[in-house]
């Protein structure tokens, strides 16, 4: 046997003794990572069900109750009680009332059209539920009717997920009957298949069904493949090199932003706050751009969401408010100007976001009650720390605005014990304004809401004369949007502002 054979030989032996263990390795990896997603559907399926049981054993309780209080029929408190119970509960989106099978009025008021009653797709003790519900205020949202006697209740399905799953995990809630109790996530599954891993969950009224792509074991692969793998020295570099190639891409868009603070390429926009009684402009609120040193703008939902996820947000927002106090000295020396200034959900973690407010107005004459701090619902719905910091703020004379009102889960109850001055109704609201349509009617309620707290109110996305209309006649106190003007660099949001002030 020639030196050039046995060369040959070794190599096709120590190929096929690496193929063989990289096979066995790949193939116990493998099945640890299946049960590994087994486990993890089933966890899934469990907090889904415990969500759903907790959830209706509510509504069916609430609606119990208020089938034992005596009220007339469609009358100002039989209503009121229903608008208390919607407003006061973060399932529960709407309350109808029946009589003779027909509806009569709902958590919204009376309804003056025919509405029949739907045929149960399921009853025990009385309670039942109805699969093709429909809300007047959202005829095209899909909502699950609990129904007792004359009343039911309206749940968004979206309120059976107690976690947020994983955007490639489809969860489908099916009756017995085999009709769809609700389903999320269902575009990134077309079908259950061979080439799905699924876990099913029973239980007396429905079954879970929680899939995923087998695909995704693929990926859980990796990491059992550190653990199993003696032999694995050829499948560790391929991780490594494809972890490498994605970290190298993701670090690219994080090295420039880190740049680009350092650099100071952000600038400010500001949009105009009119008053609505007189037309005056009374401020502006402040919206940070990134303008690269190429000339191209960076969209804010872009970085910004980079920046929280990386612990970068505190020096935006610190150059954010030293760009203010810059930009709108002149202006804010007059003490009907405001600024309102929109600040991350992490700002409010800490008492952090104090030092930076008042290190801004160190030296000035501005008054604490000219700055805005904006924060959006979802960012105040944490810890006691949010709220010790909203204290903070609030004692120190700063005005607190919850931004986007409506499109969050706020109660009435929990928005009471915030220390808020003002709410910024969202734009998809004052959209509604003047059209006919049951949406229409929501803005009723939330101005209701406001007025009842002492809170003042913005009105977001004006862009039509007879919203301006309808807000003038419902006293609410200010308003943007670009009916009045867009968001502006400063020389332009000055000449504007002397314009309108003359």
């Amino acid at each position: 046997m020639n030196r050039k054979t046995i060369i040959l030989l070794s190599i096709l032996l120590a190929a096929i003794l690496v193929i063989t263990s990289v096979v066995f390795t790949v193939y116990i990896s493998w099945i640890v990572a299946k049960k590994n997603e087994l486990n993890r559907l089933s966890t899934y399926a469990q907090q889904i069900t415990t969500r759903i049981s907790k959830s209706l054993a509510e509504v069916s309780e609430t609606l119990k109750i208020l089938q034992t209080l005596k009220f007339s029929p469609c009358s100002t408190q039989q209503i009121e009680k229903m608008q208390e119970i919607v407003f006061n509960s973060r399932i529960v989106e709407e309350i109808d009332y029946f009589e003779n099978g027909l509806l009569k009025c709902n958590s919204w008021g009376v309804v003056n059209h025919e509405v029949r009653m739907n045929k149960a797709d399921f009853s025990q003790n009385g309670i039942e539920l109805v699969l093709d519900a429909k809300s007047l205020v959202s005829p095209n949202k899909v909502v699950i009717g609990v129904r007792y006697n004359n009343y039911k209740a309206l749940i968004d399905p979206i309120h059976f997920q107690d976690i947020i799953a994983d955007p490639e995990i489809q969860v489908d809630v099916v009756l017995h009957s085999g009709k769809l109790m609700a389903q999320f996530n269902s575009s990134k599954i077309k079908t259950i298949s061979q080439n799905n891993l699924v876990y099913v969950l029973n239980n007396k009224l429905y079954k879970i069904i929680v899939s995923e792509s087998k695909e995704n074991i693929r990926i859980r692969l990796y990491e059992e493949l550190m653990i199993f793998a003696p032999f694995g020295l050829l499948m560790s570099i391929s991780v490594i090199g494809i972890v490498i190639w994605i970290s190298t891409r993701r670090l690219s868009s994080l090295g420039e932003l880190k740049a680009a603070i350092n650099r100071h390429e952000f600038e400010v926009h500001y949009q105009p706050l009119i008053e609505l009684k007189t037309g005056i402009c009374i401020g502006a609120e402040a919206l940070i751009r990134w303008h690269r040193m190429d000339g191209s703008w960076e969209r804010p939902d872009v970085f910004i969401d980079l920046a929280e996820k990386n612990n970068l947000i505190e020096p935006i927002t610190d150059q954010l408010m030293i760009m203010i106090m810059s930009d709108l000295k002149d202006l804010l020396h007059n003490k009907q100007f405001h600024i309102s200034v929109n600040f991350a959900a992490i700002d409010f973690q800490t008492e952090r976001i104090l030092k930076v407010l008042n290190n801004a107005l160190l030296g000035t004459n501005i008054l604490p009650s000219q700055i805005w701090v904006e924060a959006t619902e979802r960012s105040l719905m944490n810890t006691e720390n949010v709220l010790k910091t909203l204290e903070g703020i609030h004692e120190l004379g700063y005005q607190i605005v919850i931004d986007d009102f409506g499109t969050g889960y706020s109660s009435l109850s929990y928005l009471q014990k915030l220390p808020l001055d003002t709410i910024k109704i969202d734009k998809s609201f004052i959209d509604s304004v003047g059209k006919d349509s049951s949406t229409s009617h929501v803005i009723d309620h939330i101005i209701k809401m406001a007025k009842s707290l002492n809170l003042k109110i913005v009105a977001e996305g004006v862009e039509a004369q007879g919203q301006v209309d309808y807000l003038i006649k419902n006293e609410v106190e200010y308003a943007q949007g670009w009916f009045y003007a867009k968001a502006m660099p400063l020389n332009k949001f000055i000449d504007f502002y002397k314009q309108n002030n003359r």
